[in-house]
């Protein structure tokens, strides 16, 4: 019996047009994710009962996803990404126990283990990613939700900028429905951060490779822009960091590679420089009519201590006193103080991961300077809690799937792209702790899938 072209040693007696059905039942409900997690933040826009669409979504394509999974157990087995999830998990839950018998706070063990919960979309990709056509419309799924993202971000900024009374209703919505912060830094600057930001580099870099081998040629350009402004006025430097990254692995990808696709490196510059050259002209005419510059504040939040070297070299005083009628600097003081916080929890992290750096402190682990025991340090919280074993299991299908690079032959363009979407989200989670959320670990285990995917004669995209 076959699904999709897959071998199988399934009993028989199940019909295989039922499995069919439940296989796509469960890869609409994987599009529907990938669209909510580019848009919605935390997913709180549409509650039924007590759960969230996304939540749904999640539950329906697990369920329905099993009878394919199921079907190909034995080559399953034979994936080693999907053997270190499923080892990392069984890690978790010995993680968890440790931290019962210690007496951790049981609702920070629960929310751990909630957040991994969402390993399980590896098993609804695994198996319903059979094909290349269903991969673009994965991908298109993204797009979407992040262009929507945008113009929804764009249009709450210039509603802002030019129509003071839209704030506090604007200010409400987004904030009752987990879709996004607004902090009000002057008259003309508001930094507007959604839950979904990581979404919008990754957007930009799909937008990218659409414009390189399909038939789009002005959407690229009329919609990064508006994408890479989004991204700017989040104001988010884990946000810029992981994009600079991104945008370097990829470039290094295609040159290392480049024999394995057909497209010239030519064009896929031209292309590059033509989003650019769009960006530039679209932020500046924004610029221009604001009569501000978001580009220098962008940089003044992200290097605050060059700009505090700076200004005191001038005033010759402290800047807490000098700039606390400025709303724009005094922004940049509370940044200061958070990047103090930040610095305090990481030395904690460093002293509890030398406890048991092997194994880790349980779950529910928590330090003094976070007393709600949430800490963004992703991979340090999670060595403090699971130690160098979890840590080497849960991030192994990334290493996995960048070292797979070098061996592909097939659709070497498109995965290139698509593990540089994922180098966002691991890039970023250094400062966030997005792989313990819906929002990484569903891109995560969608990539993972396509990397590890064997096609069988089917032509190549790139």
């Amino acid at each position: 019996m076959t699904l999709h072209g897959r071998n199988s040693d399934f009993p028989v007696n199940i019909k295989t047009s039922t499995i069919i059905k439940c296989n796509k039942i469960a890869f609409v409900a994987l599009c529907i994710l990938l669209v909510d997690c580019s848009v919605s933040g935390s997913g709180h826009w549409l509650i039924i009962g007590s759960f969230s669409l996304r939540i749904i979504c999640g539950l329906i394509g697990l369920v329905f996803s099993i009878p394919s999974f199921l079907i190909n157990w034995k080559k399953n087995l034979k994936n080693y990404s999907f053997v270190s999830i499923a080892l990392f998990i069984i890690i978790l839950l010995i993680n968890a126990y440790i931290g019962i018998s210690k007496n951790y706070r049981v609702s920070l063990i629960f929310t751990d283990l909630r957040g991994f919960s969402w390993l399980g979309a590896i098993i609804i990709a695994s198996s319903v990613i059979d094909s290349r056509k269903r991969i673009i419309i994965l991908m298109k799924c993204i797009v979407f939700g992040g262009i929507l993202q945008a113009l929804l971000i764009n249009t709450a900024y210039f509603l802002l900028v030019f129509n003071d009374e839209s704030f506090p209703k604007i200010y409400n919505y987004v904030s009752s429905r987990g879709f996004s912060s607004i902090n009000p830094i002057s008259t003309t600057i508001f930094r507007i951060s959604t839950g979904s930001i990581i979404y919008l580099p990754i957007t930009i870099i799909l937008l990218y490779y659409f414009s390189i081998t399909e038939e789009y040629k002005i959407i690229p350009l009329v919609f990064s822009p508006i994408l890479i402004f989004s991204l700017l006025i989040s104001f988010t430097r884990s946000s810029y960091g992981a994009t600079f990254l991104s945008v370097v692995y990829l470039f290094l990808a295609l040159i290392i590679f480049k024999k394995n696709f057909e497209v010239d490196m030519r064009t896929i510059i031209i292309k590059f420089i033509q989003i650019i050259l769009c960006s530039v002209f679209y932020i500046s005419i924004v610029g221009i009519i604001i009569g501000d510059n978001l580009v220098e504040y962008a940089l003044l939040r992200s290097f605050p201590s060059l700009y505090t070297k700076f200004f005191n070299s001038l005033a010759g005083t402290s800047v807490s006193t000098s700039v606390s009628t400025s709303g724009e600097y005094s922004y940049i003081i509370k940044t200061i103080e958070s990047d103090s916080l930040r610095a305090v929890t990481v030395m904690e992290l460093w002293e509890a991961i030398k406890v048991n750096p092997i194994f880790g402190n349980g779950l529910g682990h928590s330090i003094k300077s976070r007393g709600d025991g949430l800490v963004e340090y992703f991979y340090m919280d999670l060595l403090a809690k699971t130690g160098i074993i979890g840590l080497v299991l849960f991030s192994f299908p990334f290493f996995n799937s960048v070292y797979q690079m070098s061996k592909i032959k097939k659709d070497t363009l498109l995965k290139i792209f698509l593990v540089s979407g994922l180098v966002v989200i691991f890039s970023a989670s250094y400062f966030n702790p997005y792989l313990n959320t819906s929002l990484g670990i569903i891109y995560y285990s969608f990539v993972v899938a396509v990397v590890q995917l064997e096609y069988s004669n089917v032509d190549d995209i790139g």
